[in-house]
């Protein structure tokens, strides 16, 4: 999102013929309230949900209106040349930003085709068109190094380890994120048991989450960049060996600390490693689901009622149950909880 925003900072400039700090700073400002409310559903102005382009329209109008207010202060101070160009670069550069906004939303299939679909985007708004001038070149380059940076950084990746998404069992939009190994050489050259064994070994553990984290995030990234199907909630199960070291689950919910990603994430895990870091994932504030064994309880209906009433968890994901108490499970009505889970090959 910081290169994203600097890239729509850059074409802005261009647009505006002026590299001024204030600019640079409306720009900013600007630019953030769309991102905020885009891809973050962060709202200012707006009591609303999820973005659309009216939404942003008014988020983007209200950010003007708090610049205009923010600027007034120094009518008196600056002189009246400097303070009407401060004045103009906020009242015109949000028609800029309107235009930057479809150029982030365009997709180019090619660096060929980057001067086509700009010029049929300018073609479209005349008004930055005009304004553009003889820079249209200048802006054409900016959006090919963009497309390359880009293009690069979704190519680069391996294939030692693959990410899996496995529905849950009667349901259409909730996945379990998985990792799965494919190291070639190992396959190749020793029995499938000792292969696996090294796999499931507890040094690795935590990188291995660490690395299935890394690839969810780079991956969510590209689904959503280029239109990807995205299911609704993707869960993450964090194993209770993992908090062991306190430190090291830090790193791991650092990595998630983000609205983006965070809208979409579930982080699984037993109810006791949510008693020993509470207060950080209170801090954090993500969706957690309470990864629970039913083979040993008794009573599986007050079970379920104690996890419904704690008002900390959206799921329940059933790791083990007695046949018998199937039933139970299946016909419990949730009051706070969004919904029971079962893995798919239960």
């Amino acid at each position: 999102m910081n290169y994203k925003a600097s890239r729509l900072k850059k074409y802005g400039l261009v647009i505006m013929h002026s590299h001024d700090e204030f600019l640079e700073e409306v720009l900013e400002k600007y630019i953030w309230t769309y991102i905020n409310c885009y891809y973050y559903k962060i709202f200012d102005t707006s009591r609303v949900e999820n973005s659309s382009d009216d939404v942003i329209k008014v988020e983007l109008e209200g950010k003007r209106l708090e610049m205009l207010d923010e600027l007034s202060i120094y009518e008196l101070i600056d002189s009246n040349e400097v303070f009407e160009l401060k004045r103009d670069f906020i009242n015109d550069s949000l028609m800029v930003v309107l235009f930057l906004i479809t150029l982030d939303r365009t997709r180019f299939d090619s660096n060929m085709d980057i001067s086509k679909k700009l010029n049929e985007l300018l073609n479209l708004c005349l008004e930055i068109k005009e304004r553009l001038g003889t820079k249209v070149l200048r802006l054409e380059n900016l959006l090919k190094e963009t497309y390359n940076t880009l293009n690069n950084f979704f190519k680069k990746t391996d294939n030692y380890y693959l990410l899996d998404y496995q529905l849950y069992k009667d349901q259409e939009s909730l996945v379990k994120v998985v990792l799965v190994p494919n190291i070639k050489v190992l396959q190749d050259n020793y029995k499938k048991s000792l292969v696996e064994r090294v796999y499931r070994d507890d040094k690795i553990k935590r990188q291995k989450v660490e690395l299935l984290i890394k690839k969810f995030i780079k991956q969510l990234i590209m689904d959503v960049y280029y239109g990807k199907k995205i299911y609704q909630k993707y869960f993450i199960e964090l194993d209770d060996d993992l908090f062991d070291n306190k430190k090291e689950v830090l790193n791991l919910l650092d990595m998630l600390d983000n609205p983006f990603i965070k809208r979409y994430v579930v982080l699984g895990i037993s109810h006791n490693s949510y008693i020993s870091m509470q207060s950080m994932f209170k801090k954090y504030g993500f969706t957690l689901a309470c990864i629970q064994d039913f083979s040993h309880i008794n009573d599986v209906s007050n079970k379920l009622n104690n996890i419904d009433t704690w008002n900390i968890y959206n799921y329940v994901v059933v790791s083990l149950y007695k046949t018998k108490d199937l039933d139970v499970i299946m016909k419990y009505s949730c009051v706070n909880l969004e919904g029971i889970l079962f893995n798919k090959e239960e």
